[in-house]
Order: C-alpha cells, then sequence, then structure tokens
C-alpha cells in the first residue's frame, strides 16, 4: 500500500492538467482576431500521455454575428513523453 505523501501528489498529478490544458486552449482561442473558439472538456490519461478534447467549436464574428467555422465533438491527441521532454513536436497521419 502506497503511503499517502506518495498518493496526494498522484492525484493532484492526475487532476491538475486537463484544466491547466484547457484554459490555455481557450485563451489560444480568445486571443485570434476575428475569431471566437472554445472548448468545453478535455480528458487526459497520465499514461501515454493521451489527450482528449471534447466539444472544441471555432466561430467566425462579424459585428454581432457569430457564423459556425468548426465544430468538434471530438478529438484525441497523443504525445510521446520523451518528445515533450526534449520540445520536439512530430505530427503523425490519423488513420
Amino acid at each position: 500500500m502506497l503511503p499517502k505523501v506518495t498518493i496526494s501528489p498522484l492525484i493532484i498529478l492526475r487532476i491538475t492538467p486537463p484544466y491547466i490544458i484547457k484554459n490555455c486552449v481557450n485563451k489560444i482561442l480568445a486571443d485570434i482576431l476575428g475569431y471566437f473558439g472554445q472548448v468545453e472538456h478535455i480528458d487526459f490519461k497520465l499514461i501515454g500521455a493521451i489527450y482528449t478534447t471534447k466539444r472544441m467549436y471555432l466561430n467566425k464574428v462579424i459585428g454581432k454575428s457569430k457564423i459556425p467555422l468548426l465544430d468538434f465533438k471530438e478529438i484525441p491527441i497523443s504525445a510521446e513523453w520523451k518528445s515533450l521532454i526534449h520540445a520536439k513536436i512530430i505530427m503523425t497521419e490519423l488513420t
């Protein structure tokens, strides 16, 4: 059995990333001039560094009107820890 001192950081490490990532993505989407977008939820799996964004949309803003541009129900994203640590971006094709 793991001691409480070990379990608490693991729980924090599991709970915190989705909120941090969601806030960062929403800030990036908010900073795009002429557009309004948002991600409603992000799931995160620590093992494998797999993220899934739920309900992401981007609208073109013209005056007071918002014209739908993109609307995704779910986007799976995976990262490789080794590449993240070494700050490398690797794109793979979805099949």
